[in-house]
């Protein structure tokens, strides 16, 4: 599977490390993905999803702020500067209209992002899901 490495500065300048799964070539001609990991959690996680989805879309996993690969230490960790991070990801990468955005999220499995600060645009549905539960439901 082709995978790029990538790196976004988010608007704070925070790094954050992006796995792009079929940015290069070779993805799906589908609408691409984005995924998101939880608390304590780390792109890697998604690996099984990844392969199920990069037939069909192009699929990219970052991971989050204080998180992996990415700026371990950042100033702001608020949901607000995770969300606004989930809009910049998309938009520097061109994920045009992303067709779903699962992720993790701490509270528990599906509990939804939603617009923080004015960051997240209508056309990019955030939500949270969890990867093991959720992954069997997915159909490209």
């Amino acid at each position: 599977m082709g995978q790029l490495t990538r790196t976004v500065r988010g608007g704070d300048g925070v790094r954050l490390t992006c796995f792009d799964h079929g940015g290069d070539e070779g993805a799906g001609a589908g609408r691409p993905v984005l995924l998101l990991h939880g608390l304590a959690g780390h792109a890697a996680e998604w690996d099984p999803l990844v392969r199920l989805l990069r037939p069909a879309h192009r699929v990219v996993a970052y991971d989050a702020r204080g998180h992996g690969a990415s700026e371990r230490r950042p100033a702001d960790v608020s949901r607000a500067a995770h969300v606004r991070d989930v809009v910049t990801v998309a938009e520097h990468l061109a994920l045009d209209r992303p067709g779903g955005t699962p992720g993790r999220s701490a509270p528990g499995p599906r509990c939804p992002l939603g617009p923080a600060g004015g960051a997240a645009r209508g056309d990019r549905g955030v939500f949270a899901t969890h990867p093991r539960r959720d992954a069997h439901a997915v159909k490209t």
